[in-house]
């Protein structure tokens, strides 16, 4: 599960909202939390942490992540990330040693507004079915993963990456639509897809009986589009070869 709750509060408290886009590599961010010290008694203090972006394909559980070079600790996971325009881009979802210094990963807003308003509308989280298998993503980087293939819209020559499929469960919605063992999804509703971590993250919080169009390209032809109706997977991850 994603480990997050909601809590229902009065409407008269000030409030941000969720970035549509997540801070670029590069860019400086900043966490806010509670001083772990102090949440059980006496006034809270805030800290703030301010960290460059230094990658946004980290796999975390299987699903993609925003790495941000910044010191914070396991005490604080959940707190949020805020970019430039302050917007929140994320929640604290781990953090790791890296090199001497730490990482902390964040999942994206985008699952995170996902399983929200799942969890109002519905009171818990059903995990829509494609019916295809992919690499694993280590918990590195993401290379052993990814393809290179055009991007729709883009031009000849660019390129990206994209979630290759190992195979594709037949009477699935991915074989229903068309999509057979070797393509390569290189976007979903037209957000770009470097691996199967971005499969995942893309499509961790869409409820069975959605529809959701699929950018990808085969091995004898250019970028192909379907659109794909998710099954009922009950508790099974996303991507599983069963529902």
């Amino acid at each position: 599960g994603s480990g997050l709750a909601v809590v229902r509060v009065g409407d008269d408290l000030p409030a941000v909202n969720f970035g549509s886009t997540g801070p670029a590599i590069g860019k400086t961010a900043m966490a806010m939390s509670l001083d772990p010290a102090r949440r059980k008694g006496g006034m809270p203090s805030t800290h703030v942490y301010a960290g460059t972006v230094t990658s946004t394909g980290l796999a975390t559980g299987g699903l993609s992540g925003i790495t941000v070079a910044a010191p914070l600790a396991t005490e604080e996971i959940g707190c949020p990330l805020v970019a430039a325009d302050g917007q929140v881009s994320g929640l604290l979802e781990t953090v790791r040693p890296a090199g001497g210094t730490i990482q902390s990963v964040f999942v994206p807003a985008q699952l995170v507004q996902g399983v929200v308003s799942q969890l109002v509308s519905a009171g818990r989280v059903q995990h829509g079915w494609l019916g295809v298998e992919v690499s694993v993503a280590r918990p590195v980087a993401i290379t052993t993963t990814t393809a290179t293939q055009p991007v729709p819209g883009s031009g000849t020559g660019s390129t990206s990456g994209g979630a290759v499929l190992d195979a594709v469960v037949p009477g699935s919605p991915a074989a229903l639509a068309g999509l057979v063992a070797g393509d390569v999804i290189v976007a979903v509703d037209g957000d770009k897809v470097h691996s199967s971590a971005d499969l995942e993250t893309s499509l961790y919080a869409d409820a069975p009986g959605r529809t959701v169009e699929i950018d990808y390209a085969g091995p004898a032809a250019g970028v192909l589009s379907a659109w794909v109706t998710l099954a009922s997977g009950a508790d099974a991850p996303v991507l599983s070869s069963s529902p």
